[in-house]
This record gives C-alpha cells, sequence and structure tokens, in this order.
C-alpha cells in the first residue's frame, strides 16, 4: 500500500511511499493520504491536498517569483502556492514616481509627485550650496551683500534662470 505526502504548511505534494504493515493493517503515516494526486500538472500549477485531506487541487504557484504591490510599487515575493493576491502585479513600475491605474491595468507617471521631489531636491542642494557662504560671512571672509548676491546667483541658477 502507498501513501502520498504532503508539506504540513503549504498541502503541496512531496512524494509516495511505503505504508507499513502491523497487526493485520497497514499505517498511514502522518501528513500523508491514499489517494494519488493527479498526473498531469499543467505548468504553473501544484497538486495540494484538499481542506478534507482526501484529494487533491490543483492550485497557482507563484512561490519565488517577484512581483509588484499596486500600492507602493515594492517588489514583493510569494512564499506560499495559490492564486496571485490582487494587490500584486507582475508589472514592473518605471519609475518610483509611477502609481498603478486599475482600469488600465498599468503603472502612470505621477507628474506632480516627480515634480515635487525634484523641487525638494532642488532646494536641498541650493542649501548646501549656501552654507559655505554664511561660514564666510560668519569667519569674515565675505561681506553679507557679496554673500546676498552669490546666494542669489546659486538660486537662479538652480531654476535655470540666467
Amino acid at each position: 500500500m502507498i501513501a502520498y505526502r504532503y508539506n504540513q504548511k503549504t498541502g503541496e505534494y512531496l512524494g509516495a511511499r511505503k505504508r507499513q504493515f502491523h497487526v493485520n493493517q497497514y499505517l498511514m503515516p502522518g501528513s500523508c493520504i491514499e489517494t494519488a494526486p493527479p498526473e498531469d500538472v499543467p505548468e504553473g500549477k501544484i497538486a495540494v491536498v484538499n481542506d478534507q485531506k482526501d484529494g487533491w487541487d490543483l492550485v497557482e504557484d507563484h512561490r519565488g517569483k517577484d512581483f509588484y504591490n499596486k500600492a507602493t510599487g515594492e517588489i514583493e515575493r510569494i512564499e506560499m502556492p495559490g492564486p496571485l493576491p490582487s494587490v500584486l502585479t507582475e508589472k514592473k513600475p518605471s519609475s518610483d514616481f509611477d502609481e498603478w491605474d486599475e482600469k488600465k491595468k498599468a503603472w502612470i507617471l505621477n507628474e506632480q509627485k516627480k515634480a515635487e521631489f525634484e523641487e525638494t531636491a532642488r532646494e536641498a542642494a541650493v542649501r548646501a550650496a549656501i552654507r559655505p557662504l554664511i561660514e564666510d560671512v560668519l569667519l569674515g571672509a565675505k561681506t553679507l551683500a557679496e554673500a546676498q548676491a552669490e546666494a542669489q546667483a546659486i538660486e537662479a541658477a538652480s531654476k535655470g534662470k540666467k
């Protein structure tokens, strides 16, 4: 007699094993059932023991594959067999500013989010460039008027003005 093993955590079929004969009966090992799994399992699916532990279901298997969270764009790896959660997509966002459009089933660039990020980065670069001018004034290496003029030039250059 044969028993068909399954993984206790995932339910997936692990293989067949012989059952031990003891006192006029075959013993059933733990995490095993008597029913053989389907022979023809399509690509992308696996046999998983059913809830009643008396047969097998074919379920999607996305384990080990990377998907992207539609809310955050973050990469996620599937750990358990089963259908792909609706919050995930195979499509990779093309930038940190993309947002998922459920109607279009695509990532769409959020121009405002991108512009706000670029403005924040520009302002940080201007502050970093002006900081030494403040030190020069405090050390007496430049006058306040000279530092202000250079700071205005830095600000204008950062905005693309001459």
